[in-house]
Formats: C-alpha cells, sequence, structure tokens
C-alpha cells in the first residue's frame, strides 16, 4: 500500500489528504487486466481493494488518447 500511495504522489504530484483528493478512489490494474487494486483516501487513512480474476479480463473502457496517457506514466 505504501508504495501506491509514493506512486500518487510521486508520479502524479498529488498530495492524497489534500482536497479534492481526500476522498479520491486511484485505480491501478497489471498488464493482463486480471488483477485490479483501489487505493481510497478517506479522513486520515487508506483502503485498499484488491480483486484478482481467475478465467477472464476486466473490461476497461477508454479512449486510445486516455490509453496512451496511462502508457506514458508508466514508462
Amino acid at each position: 500500500m505504501d508504495g501506491l500511495t509514493m506512486l500518487v504522489e510521486n508520479q502524479f504530484k498529488l498530495d492524497p489528504f489534500l482536497a479534492p483528493f481526500e476522498k479520491a478512489l486511484f485505480i491501478f490494474y497489471n498488464k493482463q487486466i486480471k488483477k485490479l487494486k483501489i487505493l481510497h483516501f478517506v479522513d486520515e487513512g487508506f483502503w485498499l481493494y484488491y480483486h484478482r480474476l481467475k478465467n477472464s479480463k476486466f473490461r476497461w473502457c477508454m479512449t486510445q488518447e486516455e490509453d496512451l496517457r496511462l502508457k506514458q506514466l508508466e514508462s
């Protein structure tokens, strides 16, 4: 969880404790789109939700521009 928090702070240059991010959800997924982690900032703490699919993939709807932006952030 600390690694994801550091990613939000360093990669995205955001402070999760400041508005409007204090109740935000940050969604992370693996390359195969079978594992999903959601970092949820609430009040003074974090929730980490994790879901893993066995035989299928999450369906992810995004435009090509959004997909390109995500890939650039991963680099």
